[in-house]
């Protein structure tokens, strides 16, 4: 240590490491807490795995350019944490009587036989924070030469619903 409080050999102050640590935590805390809920009109949890939710946003004429603006500035990104809000499963035309639905399970027996079970998933009520691991229904046109993804305008003024999924962190 010299007079001033750097080490002599390499010149930085002690608590140098410390500062954009706790930065770096800030950051990647503060994203999630910041997040408006997206809406979902139906929210549910995997009957197989408790830890893993999934949820249907409803697209309509009223949502649709805020919900583009918000895929578009990258927030449903896989790997990326949001939040799915809502209050269970109500029933829409698109789902017919299946609401959440089932997971499927399959075993391979001793004999070689494979035993395939249906697991139940449950409506719940949210707000649920999860770390994305799937999307779908969401018309991405591709710019390669830009490398961005973009909404394609003619296939997204058809859609009627989006899915995401994936689990609590």
């Amino acid at each position: 240590m010299s007079f001033f409080g750097r080490d002599r050999w390499t010149g930085r102050l002690p608590g140098a490491r410390a500062v954009p640590l706790a930065l770096l935590v800030v950051a990647l805390a503060t994203p999630a807490a910041a997040q408006e809920p997206w809406p979902t009109v139906c929210l549910c949890q995997s009957g197989v795995n408790a830890r893993h939710f999934f949820g249907e946003i409803e697209i309509t004429d009223a949502n649709r350019a805020a919900i583009a603006r918000r895929i578009e500035s990258g927030e449903l990104d896989l790997r990326k944490t949001a939040t799915l809000g809502g209050s269970g499963c109500e029933p829409k035309e698109w789902r017919r009587e299946r609401l959440c639905g089932f997971t499927s399970t399959s075993t391979q027996r001793p004999d070689g036989t494979r035993e395939t079970r249906n697991v139940n998933n449950a409506p719940v009520p949210g707000p649920r924070t999860i770390a994305i691991n799937n999307t779908g229904g969401i018309p991405y046109k591709v710019r390669p030469s830009q490398g961005d993804f973009s909404l394609d305008p003619e296939r997204w003024a058809r859609v009627r619903v989006i899915t995401v999924g994936g689990t609590q962190p």
